[in-house]
């Protein structure tokens, strides 16, 4: 019979390879050796940090965060763990508990990934100074993996923007008489907090088509989320090609066309 140590063993060597199913079966196989052997709970630990990984991968957040919670209740020495909630925490606008559980190591401490993650929690909330200054230390530590978001002006956004629409078809720029293109920074709490804070690009209005006399309804809005954008990009080249694909996938929704369709075209 397989060891609970073995089968999570399996289970982290599965997590890290990106076999979800797998590792959850290993996971689950190593939690039942112990509830077998009547091991201490605290030897469940790797099991539960696999299995939360595990859902958070699969963006099934309340189950993750249930199994974090059983877990910190055993130990509060797993820095994975910890990092991990305060991922999931900041993707449910939950900034403060984001910040405290990061706070656990001290700047001159923290790796590049911490100090990525605080970067990104202060930029979320407004404080540019700050996430600047914390993805210069997270790009300084670990080059390779974390660079420094690429900056672009607001003027060469809008003009990019412009030059993308340009090139439509005539019958599709045709159907934007009641559209606008907003550029943000990040998405605004009072109107987007059901969405990934970390989201490129939203569409909120009815596609066209979709209602009779659409024309005189709400006016539809395309949001640009700069600083989102501007975060993913390798270099300046990618954040315009990307800035150019976000405009036409939410074009797209305004079109009427679903993600199936926009990942057909190539705008997935």
């Amino acid at each position: 019979m397989t060891s609970p140590s073995r089968s999570f063993d399996q289970a982290y060597r599965s997590l890290d390879a990106g076999d979800f199913a797998a590792a959850r079966r290993h996971a689950q196989a190593g939690l039942a050796a112990c509830r077998r052997a009547r091991a201490p709970a605290i030897e469940t630990v790797p099991g539960l940090y696999v299995l939360a990984a595990v859902h958070a991968e699969l963006v099934e957040d309340d189950e993750a965060l249930a199994l974090l919670a059983q877990l910190a209740a055993l130990t509060q020495d797993h820095d994975d763990a910890a990092y991990l909630e305060a991922k999931l925490r900041l993707s449910r606008w939950e900034f403060a508990a984001a910040d405290r559980l990061l706070a656990r190591w001290p700047e001159a401490d923290a790796d590049a990934a911490v100090l990525h993650l605080r970067a990104v929690s202060r930029e979320l909330q407004g404080k540019q100074d700050d996430a600047d200054h914390l993805y210069q230390l997270a790009a300084a530590r670990d080059p390779e993996v974390f660079k420094a978001p690429v900056r672009i002006s607001d003027d060469d956004v809008h003009a990019l923007l412009n030059e993308t629409i340009a090139l439509l078809p005539p019958q599709v720029v045709a159907s934007f008489a009641n559209l606008s293109v907003d550029l943000l920074p990040v998405p605004d709490a009072a109107l987007h907090r059901e969405l990934d804070p970390e989201i490129l690009g939203l569409y909120a209005g009815t596609p066209i088509g979709e209602v009779e006399g659409y024309a005189f309804g709400l006016p539809a809005r395309i949001y640009i989320f700069k600083r989102n954008l501007e975060r993913i990009a390798a270099d300046r080249d990618e954040l315009i090609e990307q800035l150019r694909i976000t405009l036409l996938h939410e074009i797209g929704h305004h079109l009427g066309l679903d993600e199936d369709d926009l990942e057909a075209r190539g705008l997935g």
